[in-house]
């Protein structure tokens, strides 16, 4: 049983450091690996198998969004936001 929890905490592990590696370094584009390795933790748990890749997606769109947040907070604090574009592009 401990080795099954070591497994998924390793698996993790890696799927995080994959993705905060590309995230890093482009700045984006972390859901390559995010979305995968969820589902394959997901895999792993008692679940419904039609809700797996469901789920998977939706944690790495709140995900995504939160890494999101950080930036835009910067770059609003140094005043680098058009909020005239924006409010066009929405």
């Amino acid at each position: 049983m401990m080795t099954s929890f070591y497994g998924i905490l390793l698996e993790g592990f890696l799927f995080a450091a994959a993705a905060g590696l590309v995230y890093g370094i482009f700045g984006s584009g972390s859901g390559l690996f995010l979305m995968p390795g969820f589902y394959f933790l997901l895999r792993r748990f008692p679940m419904s198998s039609g809700y797996q890749m469901q789920v998977a997606v939706a944690t790495t769109i709140l995900t995504s969004a939160v890494l999101g947040i950080s930036p835009v907070l910067v770059q609003w604090k140094r005043q680098h936001i058009d909020f005239t574009l924006v409010k066009n592009l929405i």
